[in-house]
């Protein structure tokens, strides 16, 4: 028997999701196999499927019919949404834990994780469909990217500063602006202010950090 495919399987999921929004004491073992799970837990991820899907769909070059197309653009905006809504839940737990505790590390590692689920998913509707609307209806992309590449930013600020990473955001941010502005003498203040922010928290940073560090080697900075 040939092995199904992940436009068969998101086909199947999708028609088990009908049956059992239109029959919610269903006792058909398939519709609760494929359906229950994301029924009973609307706002955890589900089971990641993105890799197999971008897989399939370079391997077609991505020419797709409409029904693939629907199903494969309909996982992920469902996907999209729940991977960083969650993401955003775990971080504004970890925000009420100790930031020396593990506890506090494996939340902000998982919301990192979820995060950059939830990139890859927009990056790959975008390929699909450059015109597509479905992932925040109305918003350009550059809302959606900027939104995700700010919490990212929050991530890691909270991962390595958790003492005063909500000083560095905004300085982070300003510095950013001025050098997409090209404006180095504004970005360069900036930059020293973040430092000394850094070196007030945690003066046993070693100098080389600034130098061949956060600074150079970084995306953030």
């Amino acid at each position: 028997m040939e092995e199904e495919s992940i436009f068969e399987y998101l086909a199947r999921k999708r028609l088990a999701k009908e049956r059992l929004e239109k029959n919610p004491n269903t006792s058909d073992s398939e519709t609760l196999n494929l359906a229950l799970p994301d029924y009973l837990s609307p706002e955890e991820p589900g089971e990641d499927l993105g890799e197999l899907l971008e897989q399939e769909i370079e391997e077609r070059n991505y020419e797709l019919t409409d029904l693939e197309l629907s199903l494969a653009l309909d996982y992920l905006e469902e996907d999209y949404k729940r991977s960083q809504n969650y993401a955003v839940l775990l971080f504004e737990r970890a925000q009420r834990m100790n930031p020396n505790s593990k506890s506090y590390d494996a939340h902000l590692r998982k919301s990192w994780e979820l995060t950059l689920r939830a990139t890859r998913d927009v990056e790959l509707a975008i390929r699909l469909d450059p015109e597509v609307n479905v992932i925040l209806p109305g918003a350009p992309y550059e809302v959606v990217f900027n939104a995700l590449q700010n919490f990212r930013e929050q991530l890691y600020f909270a991962t390595e500063f958790p003492s005063c990473y909500k000083e560095l955001i905004p300085l982070h941010r300003e510095m950013r602006k001025a050098v997409g502005r090209e404006n180095y003498e504004a970005a360069a203040k900036l930059r020293d202010e973040i430092k000394g922010v850094l070196l007030r928290a945690q003066p046993q940073i070693p100098k080389m950090v600034f130098s061949h560090g956060f600074f150079k080697n970084n995306e953030y900075f």
